[in-house]
């Protein structure tokens, strides 16, 4: 049997004052019409599971209010946003948890247990400088590696890049990176504009393989992708 898992960063209203984004941008993303876009966007991968990062409660009522899901939000301490999964109603759910980091920052993780045996864990590593000794984003990968049992699914916007410091400790862990190296956000800093890979679909014990191709990150935010991220997804062959 093969289920499709999905990640996707949508980007949080609240944190837009801290990227630079143009006028036409902000103007969309900040109106009524973004939304229901992203909601339409997020049935069209018609993915079986889904981890979502940065979602606000309204996003999360609009998707939970299609039916189409199990439906499972976990915000950050003391923050508007946060993370989602989506698991679809077909497919069976035996447990369900979360958990914020040691470090008191707000982030957190959400784990599923599938009836396939497969563990699911969808989270949003808190971003840190490559170089900084005491790195927030090893921190919590480290902390996360220690609970996660095999066979297993992970959904991040991991905020590393690949062959970074985080990136590394999945690897070393035994997991696949499905999409190393692919360009999945756009980040701009001082207006230099990076294509940045740093969402990732990563497995342990299990057979996966990329589905269709990540849509272009030049030129977003916009009508067909409202976030600084685009979704990728992947086909997981389980273990029954």
């Amino acid at each position: 049997m093969i289920l499709r898992f999905a990640s996707f960063n949508v980007l949080a209203v609240v944190h837009l004052d801290k990227g630079e984004y143009t006028k036409e941008a902000l103007e969309f993303l900040r109106s009524k019409e973004r939304i229901p876009r992203l909601v339409e966007l997020i049935k069209s991968l018609e993915a079986d599971v889904i981890g979502l990062q940065e979602v606000e409660h309204d996003l999360f009522e609009a998707l939970e209010a299609t039916g189409m899901w199990q439906a499972y939000w976990s915000p950050k301490h003391r923050k508007s946003e946060g993370i989602a999964l989506l698991v679809r109603n077909a497919i069976g759910v035996r447990d369900y948890g979360s958990a914020p980091f040691e470090d008191g920052s707000g982030h957190s993780w959400q784990c599923i247990t599938l009836d396939s045996g497969i563990t699911v864990i969808n989270t949003h590593i808190k971003w840190e400088r490559e170089d900084a000794i005491d790195h927030a984003g090893v921190n919590q990968v480290t902390e996360l590696l220690g609970y996660v049992p095999a066979p297993a699914v992970i959904l991040a916007d991991s905020n590393g890049r690949t062959g970074g410091r985080v990136r590394t400790l999945f690897a070393e862990a035994g997991y696949k990176d499905i999409w190393a190296g692919v360009p999945t956000a756009l980040v701009v800093k001082d207006g230099i504009p990076e294509l940045a890979p740093i969402d990732i679909i990563a497995v342990r014990c299990l057979e996966a393989e990329p589905y269709g191709t990540p849509p272009s990150v030049v030129n977003i935010p916009n009508a067909t992708i409202p976030s600084d991220h685009v979704p990728i997804m992947a086909n997981v062959y389980t273990v029954e």
